[in-house]
Parts: C-alpha cells; sequence; structure tokens
C-alpha cells in the first residue's frame, strides 16, 4: 500500500502559483493533477504534481536544459542568427509550436532566399561545426553534383582544337588518369589529367614557355600590384619545377626608383606586405603575435 501523501490541494496551488504554473486539470488527490508553464525558451513544460513536490521544476528543453530535448524552436532561433528565413518540420501542423519536440535526425527544410534545403538538424549541425566543410546553408542544387558522363574521343578532340593539341589516340579511362598531349605548333609534349586539360591553355607551355620564364612573369605581375618592379631574372629548383624560395632578390619601387634591401623569394612573395601609397614603396615586416 502506498503512503499517503502529507501535501494538500491548497499546499499544491501554493507551489504552482508561486512559480508561474496553471493547472489544466485533476486534483493532487487523485493523482492525477498536471500543471504547465511557459518556460523563457518559449516551450511549454507539462509537471505533475508529483513532479513538482520533488522540486524538479526546470525546462526540459534546449537551451534551458544543457542536453535538453530538442524543440523546432531552438532551431529556428539558431536559423535565423544564420540568415535563413525559415525552418518547416512535418509535424509542426498538429503540434503547437510551444510544445513540438523533435529529433537531431528527423527531416527539415531550411528556406534562404528562394533556395531551399533539406536536411536533419544533425547533418546541418556536423557540417557547420566542420573546418573543411563547413557552411551553414547549403541549397539542394549546389551540395551535391551530378556525376559527370564518360568522356568521348568527339568531346576530347573538341577540347584539343580550341588549345592547339593534338589528342591521344585512346581515350583516358578516368578523369584522374594522366595523358600525353602534343601542342601542334612547338611539337613538345604534355602530360595532363583531364581536370588540367579543361584549364590548359598556350601559356602553359613548358616548351613554348619555360617554367622559368612563366614564374619571372607571374612574378612581375604580383610585383606590379604593389607598385613594384624587379628586372633580373630567377633561378628554379634543380627539379626545375618550382622557384627556389631561397634566392636573395632586391625588387625597385616604381614611383621612387628606390630599391629595397635584398630579402628573399619567399620574404617577398608569400610572408609579407606591401605598402603601394606612399611616395617609396616598402616591404614592412609583420609583428609576431603571441
Amino acid at each position: 500500500m502506498s503512503r499517503k501523501s502529507e501535501y494538500k490541494d491548497e499546499d499544491i496551488l501554493h507551489i504552482i502559483n508561486g512559480s508561474g504554473y496553471r493547472r489544466l486539470s485533476g486534483q493532487h488527490t487523485n493523482g492525477a493533477s498536471v500543471h504547465v508553464l511557459l518556460h523563457e525558451c518559449g516551450m511549454i513544460n507539462e509537471k505533475s504534481s508529483k513532479t513538482l513536490l520533488s522540486n524538479k521544476r526546470g525546462c526540459r528543453f534546449i537551451p534551458c536544459h544543457l542536453h535538453g530535448a530538442l524543440s523546432l524552436k531552438h532551431v529556428r532561433s539558431i536559423a535565423a542568427q544564420n540568415g535563413i528565413d525559415k525552418v518547416e518540420h512535418p509535424d509542426e501542423a498538429n503540434v503547437s509550436l510551444e510544445r513540438l519536440e523533435i529529433s537531431a535526425d528527423d527531416p527539415l527544410t531550411w528556406h534562404k532566399g528562394g533556395q531551399i534545403m533539406a536536411q536533419s538538424w544533425n547533418d546541418v549541425r556536423k557540417r557547420a561545426l566542420s573546418i573543411k566543410k563547413g557552411g551553414f546553408f547549403q541549397p539542394d542544387g549546389t551540395r551535391r553534383k551530378a556525376r559527370s558522363g564518360p568522356i568521348t574521343m568527339d568531346v576530347l578532340k573538341e577540347i584539343c582544337a580550341s588549345r592547339q593539341l593534338i589528342p591521344p589516340s585512346s581515350v583516358p579511362a578516368r578523369r584522374v588518369n594522366q595523358a600525353v598531349y602534343t601542342h601542334a605548333p612547338c611539337e613538345g609534349e604534355i602530360t595532363l589529367r583531364y581536370s588540367q586539360l579543361e584549364e590548359w591553355d598556350e601559356s602553359r607551355c613548358e616548351h613554348c614557355w619555360p617554367r622559368t620564364e612563366q614564374a619571372l612573369q607571374a612574378f612581375r605581375l604580383f610585383l606590379e600590384d604593389a607598385a613594384m618592379t624587379y628586372g633580373g631574372n630567377l633561378k628554379m629548383e634543380a627539379t626545375g619545377k618550382q622557384v627556389d624560395r631561397s634566392q636573395s632578390l632586391q625588387i625597385e619601387c616604381q614611383l621612387c626608383k628606390g630599391k629595397n634591401k635584398p630579402r628573399t623569394y619567399d620574404y617577398i612573395r608569400y610572408r609579407d606586405s606591401f605598402i603601394a601609397t606612399t611616395p617609396i614603396a616598402r616591404i614592412r615586416t609583420p609583428r609576431k603575435t603571441r
């Protein structure tokens, strides 16, 4: 036989009134007393009189409860902070928003402008917190790329014709496979993947334009944006494919014709910034922050 409660119904009414709850139905004496409270997060929690007596009166939803239940209201508040116009759940037509508890794996529809994303909160949260992927909203049309069709000889010949290349005798089995093409003007052989072929142009021909000249041209264009110039040549590494970053260079200001102190290629090209708005353009050494 269960022990009879020492609390009377008047005591329960005193507790619920003091805590901001409202009785929905029943009485404490018959064990069917149900009470509700609208919390600061906007969600409604139902509590029995026994729960109120045990002092468990807090909200069970996130963010009031760190490991609480997930609500559409909470997801919408986060979505609004990230520029989302609307988030829809299949059950919101049947359950009021203040009571709708959802699962992190439930399908959700996200609207931003005229674009739509159909993903669960779990998927969005993982991607949004991922350093590599990032991005809170990714429309359905851009999230998954359609598979590219097979490479045909006709397509290969069309691309090669616009680049003055002679295609190989057979089509590469995969797009990542390398194939040897011939640059018609110089008859030099160029080894490329299919993805590289689509981006290739004559200025990248190593026979017509040796890598030293290509690297020098790119370096001079880089300096030109900072109102600087370099009149010498560049040394390449032993492989002949990369610039020797340790070589010292002296660059000149186009405005005042003053020359900077010799610095390594690596320092100038990748590790510093220029000031080209002053009468004398110079290299500024960034301060190390701890």
